[in-house]
C-alpha cells in the first residue's frame, strides 16, 4: 500500500496531502484494473482447456479415420489370402503353412483394429449391408449365396457382402 501512496503523493505534488476521496478513487481504479486482469487470465485459461479437449478429440478422430483407411487397405490382401488358401495345393505344405500363418497375422490385425467380417449367408437382403450381385432359385429376399463377405468397424461398414439372393 506504501508504493501506491507514494504514486498518488508524486501525481499530487510532494508538498500537497492527499485527500482521502482521492485515494479511494485511485484504490477502486486499482481493484477495476485487477478484475480486469484477472478476467482476461481465467479467459485465455479456459479457452487453452477448450483448445486441449478439442486437439485431444481431433487427434481421436485422425486415429479413428487412419485406422479405417488401413483397415480398407487390409481387406483386398485378406480376401487374396482366403482365394488363395481356397485354391492352393496341399503338396506343398510348408508353402500353406505360410500362406495360413501370415493369412492368421492379417486377421488378428483387423480385430485388433475392432473390424469384423460378416456373412449373411440365410439372411434377408438389406441394401444397407449387401449388394446384390445375381439372383438363383430360392426364397425371395433371401441370401443364398456370399461371394465376398462384408466387413465392418464397430457399427460402420467397411465394405458390404456380395451376395446372391433368391427370386
Amino acid at each position: 500500500m506504501s508504493e501506491e501512496n507514494d504514486v498518488i503523493l508524486e501525481e499530487e505534488g510532494a508538498d500537497e496531502a492527499p485527500s482521502l476521496q482521492k485515494i479511494k478513487e485511485k484504490l477502486a481504479e486499482c481493484r477495476k484494473e485487477r478484475e480486469e486482469y484477472l478476467d482476461g487470465w481465467q479467459r485465455a485459461r479456459a479457452d487453452f482447456v477448450n483448445l486441449k479437449k478439442e486437439e485431444a478429440a481431433r487427434r481421436e478422430s485422425v486415429r479413428a479415420d487412419s485406422e479405417v483407411l488401413l483397415a480398407e487397405k487390409l481387406i483386398p490382401l485378406v480376401d487374396s489370402f482366403e482365394m488363395g488358401l481356397l485354391l492352393g495345393t496341399k503338396e506343398d505344405k510348408g508353402f500353406r503353412e505360410g500362406m495360413d500363418a501370415v493369412y492368421k497375422e492379417f486377421l488378428k490385425l483387423l480385430k485388433e483394429l475392432d473390424v469384423s467380417s460378416f456373412d449373411p449367408l440365410g439372411e434377408h437382403f438389406d441394401p444397407s449391408l449387401h449388394i446384390p450381385i445375381s439372383q438363383g432359385e430360392g426364397e425371395s429376399g433371401k441370401i443364398l449365396k456370399t461371394e465376398r463377405k462384408g466387413y465392418k468397424k464397430g457399427e460402420r461398414i467397411l465394405r458390404p457382402a456380395y451376395v446372391i439372393i433368391g427370386r
